[in-house]
């Protein structure tokens, strides 16, 4: 992906994701639009085209609200609307949301004010809590840990990061080559994008909850076995392009070939 063109000092870009969830795209939208802080923009990118996605936008545009559609051909995947988003941002800070979470209202303020005391430092996440389809905590609810420091070496052992909380600086992004665009990456595309990333900058996480990330019906027991294979396939893509230590890296595998085992062993 090529580097960001013009970008306007101090916009934050919001993109958001979705596809054929327009009630819960509907909150999130309200979520990010609002934010104390004002100057934003937000791009509402489709896996396919949808007109009622399209229709909504539209009225909020007309309304004097700074936001935009966009879509791409159906890929079911992220990373390719994703990416064709981030061509549409004119920002110099990019933040990321699912479709179904939600924001504090001080999350960009919170986010924004680091960022721009702390120009050490390219990523800012939050803490998050899970809410249920009804809005209503779920039983897991603010995150249990979150390392208090060396945030870009502890990257390596574990995926501390939640997606909708990363606010960032976009031509870190871009010259990281954004999202991986590549299907077998679903759901692991923005953990292989925090590594690369790690490598920019500095990383911080904010420890008090901004974010809520909604936590559907899914089979999980086929979500952690998939998703430790993932891991392995991220490792694997990443490290041959990144300067990590050899105690990292191997560090880094143990952990997973861990989990695969325990998975095998208490799943039988």
């Amino acid at each position: 992906m090529g580097t960001q063109r013009d970008e306007i000092k101090g916009l934050v870009s919001v993109i958001i994701v979705t596809y054929r969830r327009l009630n819960y795209l509907k909150e999130t939208i309200q979520s990010v639009l609002n934010q104390s802080f004002n100057n934003i923009e937000v791009v509402v990118a489709s896996d396919g085209y949808e007109s009622d996605v399209e229709q909504y936008v539209n009225e909020l545009k007309a309304i004097g609200y700074r936001i935009s559609y966009c879509f791409t051909e159906h890929c079911g995947y992220p990373a390719k609307p994703r990416n064709f988003a981030l061509s549409k941002c004119n920002g110099e800070y990019i933040a990321f949301c699912d479709d179904d979470d939600l924001w504090e209202k001080d999350k960009i303020a919170k986010q924004f004010q680091f960022l721009e005391s702390n120009p050490a430092y390219i990523l800012c996440a939050t803490n998050r809590s899970t809410i249920d389809s009804n809005n209503k905590p779920s039983s897991e609810r603010k995150l249990k840990w979150l390392p208090k420091r060396n945030f870009n070496q502890i990257i390596f052992l574990t995926n501390y990061i939640t997606y909708s909380s990363v606010m960032t600086r976009i031509k870190f992004v871009f010259q990281a080559g954004a999202f991986k665009d590549d299907p077998k990456f679903r759901a692991v595309e923005d953990y292989h994008l925090w590594l690369k990333l790690s490598q920019a900058g500095k990383f911080n996480v904010i420890d008090s909850v901004e974010t809520y990330y909604r936590v559907h019906a899914t089979n999980i027991s086929k979500s952690l076995s998939e998703g430790n294979k993932k891991l392995l396939l991220v490792f694997n893509d990443a490290f041959s392009a990144l300067d990590v230590s050899p105690l990292l890296k191997s560090m880094a595998y143990l952990i997973v070939y861990f989990k695969i085992i325990c998975y095998k062993v208490f799943n039988k």
